[in-house]
């Protein structure tokens, strides 16, 4: 007989709306953590408008968000679960778009008694993979582009001037202009790029803005905009600089880390307004809760993120995928 014991749940935002019941990106109240955060364009709706106490997604003070607590989650799938046997198909409907879950059977964070701690971003998708980083990155670049100044070939030379490790080196199709053409394209406006790359670039794009591109345009028009641009950029860099601590095993304070998210949030506000800020700038700012969680317990205070699982999980996976039966989260840690 094969017993696991699941103590964490480490997931890209996809996975975590699948195994829980969220109803996530597109829905009237996307965080799964939040009672009282609606989406922007539920809020603009009168009905939801009129509802007391609740913010858009784009709020930044976390005392009106109405986080979840275990007592309130486990709550709320109880009566989810019970009204899926009570309710006609058009009332559950209604009443899970408001409560911002689904019922699924056998939702697994109903089998555990503390279903928040269990839930753990992955930190690299929130800002690595079409995240905070791609989407600031894409928009600084846009902006600093000109007739006579291209920020983009400019951030190649630059990049191309460091040497980099044999591990990490750099795709060679990563800088040049078909991806800047290709990053142009579309509606998603990021930078495209892997996280292991966006984790070997961002310290040194923080030197490229501040060296190069602020100094290009000094006394510019656009210059006051971008420097409030690449003071969003470094503060976020602040964030990874302590998130990235967890491959090497250090403790991560949440209250350090809490005071660096806000930091970021606020400049960011101030740089881009609601323009820029999606569910995974929301999510980001939840860090910090999930790192104090782990800490309640006297466990080691880092968090963690898949790309420290990828070299293992596969093989796990070649192992298992016979076991039809067995659904669990395996977690390994690179030495």
């Amino acid at each position: 007989m094969l017993i696991v014991e699941i103590e964490h749940l480490i997931a890209d935002v996809k996975a975590l709306i699948e195994v829980s019941g969220a109803m996530g990106v597109s829905a009237i109240m996307p965080c799964w953590f939040c009672r009282k955060v609606l989406s922007f364009s539920a809020k603009l709706k009168p009905e939801m408008a009129a509802l007391p106490d609740f913010v858009d997604v784009g709020c930044l003070d976390a005392a009106r968000w109405g986080k979840h607590t275990d007592a309130s989650l486990l709550q709320l799938l109880q009566e989810l679960k019970h009204a899926s046997t009570t309710l006609i198909p058009a009332m559950m409907k209604r009443k899970q778009t408001l409560c911002g879950y689904k019922h699924i059977e056998n939702n697994l964070l109903l089998a555990v008694p503390r279903p928040i701690k269990l839930l753990c971003l992955d930190w690299m998708h929130l800002i690595f993979q079409s995240g905070n980083f791609n989407r600031e990155l894409f928009r600084i670049l846009r902006k600093a582009t000109t007739r006579t100044f291209h920020a983009y070939r400019a951030m190649t030379q630059y990049v191309s001037a460091y040497h980099y490790p044999a591990a990490i080196a750099l795709r060679p199709n990563l800088l040049c202009d078909a991806h800047w053409e290709a990053c142009k394209d579309g509606d998603a406006q990021v930078f495209k790029r892997s996280a292991s790359e966006g984790l070997t670039l961002y310290a040194v794009l923080c030197k490229f803005f501040e060296g190069i591109v602020l100094p290009h345009f000094n006394g510019s028009a656009d210059h006051a905009l971008l420097v409030a641009m690449v003071k969003s950029y470094s503060l976020l860099c602040d964030v990874v600089d302590l998130l990235q601590l967890c491959k090497f095993g250090v403790k991560v304070s949440p209250d350090l880390l809490e005071k660096k998210i806000d930091a970021w949030a606020l400049a960011h506000r101030a740089a881009y307004g609601t323009d820029c800020w999606f569910l995974k700038n929301h999510l980001t700012m939840h860090l910090a809760d999930i790192v104090r969680e782990r800490e309640a317990d006297d466990e080691e205070t880092s968090i963690f993120a898949c790309w420290l699982l990828d070299r293992n999980v596969y093989a796990i996976y070649k192992c298992t995928a016979d076991l039809v039966w067995l659904h669990a989260e395996i977690c390994c840690c690179d030495i």
